[in-house]
């Protein structure tokens, strides 16, 4: 990754090869050109890496901020640490002092695009967790009601697996009532 030319910089795309040369400079025991392909291939998958066909010749180029912390998260992050990077984002963009926040992107970039990789039902969770919570702004005071630690975590594990409670309820005046309302989550507790 280090050896590749940055689109942030407007620096031009190097050939296959050329990125082969270089790793062999740099490293004592580099790689042979077809690995190097596979690895810039996986990193292509990965939207690491932009690479633009000339001919039969690949030339490559890091996209922007694809270096350092969000180029080593991009190909192990999990589902609940792109998550958690994702809360983060929301919460404390805007606490957060520019600079830091300007270091992070890539690294909520990455987060973002490993929670739109669905694949499962399970997955799915994840992406559609980051929309059912909201941030209110610091200059709105809220008066936080005193919740049980224990239900709290119900009611969010809940949120998050998407259950339902169904409930009858029977006024003295309406004993026979038999129509079943649906409670989301967020209305029990």
């Amino acid at each position: 990754m280090q050896v590749l030319p940055d689109a942030a910089k407007g620096e031009e795309p190097i050939s296959t090869p050329d990125v082969h040369r270089k790793l062999s400079v740099m490293l004592l025991d580099a790689p042979v050109v077809k690995t190097v392909q596979r690895r810039l291939e996986e990193m292509l998958r990965d939207s690491l890496v932009v690479m633009e066909q000339r001919g039969r010749a690949k030339y490559w180029l890091k996209v922007a901020g694809a270096s350092g912390l969000a180029a080593k998260a991009a190909g192990s992050m999990t589902h609940d640490e792109a998550l958690a990077l994702q809360t983060l984002r929301r919460f404390s963009t805007w606490r957060i002092p520019k600079l830091v926040a300007d270091t992070l992107a890539p690294l909520f970039d990455v987060a973002g695009k490993r929670l739109a990789a669905v694949n499962s039902e399970h997955e799915r969770r994840y992406r559609k967790w980051i929309d059912k919570i909201e941030v209110e702004v610091g200059s709105f005071t809220l008066q936080y009601p005193v919740v049980d630690s224990d239900v709290f975590a119900e009611v969010s594990q809940a949120v998050f697996y998407e259950q339902q409670l169904e409930i009858v309820y029977q006024p003295r005046t309406k004993v026979d009532n038999t129509d079943a309302k649906v409670v989301h989550p967020l209305g029990v507790g």
